[in-house]
């Protein structure tokens, strides 16, 4: 009878971490529905809820296969929503490092040195890390864009109008 019932205690144990589990993915695909306003603009508040609840999720459930995607997520918001690039090349290098075969392991890579060259200034830094990127990923759709990358680092953008302009 003891047997039996640690058994039960156990199965209900583990529907309720299932249970819970599945309720953190619904608030959070909630959240998601309401980031951005039919205006398109990202509500603020909101991204802050989801931050909070991926990164719980990333905490409470570390092997989750949906963590790829949340550390990804939380890159983004911490670098292009919140104006946090630091905490957004966190994720960006969070993602490479876990997930080095993952699909998108070359984007995470292009933009830790996106990161680096456009919201930190850190050019030295960016283009090791471009040429990285070029070494690991010689073929990818985004080399070309790399290379042009690491050609004009630390030149003005307004300055690469005028001379694309210059140039049609």
């Amino acid at each position: 009878m003891k047997n039996f019932l640690i058994y039960i205690f156990i199965i209900l144990l583990f529907f309720s971490c299932q249970n819970d589990r599945q309720k953190s993915i619904q608030k959070i695909n909630l959240l998601q529905k309401k980031l951005v306003d039919n205006n398109l603009k990202t509500n603020k508040d909101v991204a802050k809820k989801i931050s909070f609840e991926m990164e719980n999720y990333i905490l409470n459930y570390k092997d989750d296969s949906l963590n790829a995607n949340y550390i990804l997520f939380l890159a983004d918001l911490n670098t292009n929503v919140f104006n946090l690039p630091i905490k957004g090349f966190y994720y960006y290098e969070k993602f490479f490092n876990e997930y080095p075969f993952h699909k998108k392991a070359p984007l995470s890579l292009f933009y830790q040195a996106y990161v680096l060259e456009n919201f930190l200034k850190k050019n030295n830094e960016s283009k090791l890390l471009y040429e990285k990127f070029l070494v690991l990923y010689p073929d990818h759709e985004l080399a070309n864009t790399v290379s042009f990358s690491i050609k004009n680092l630390g030149i003005p953008l307004e300055d690469l109008v005028k001379e694309f302009e210059n140039i049609n």
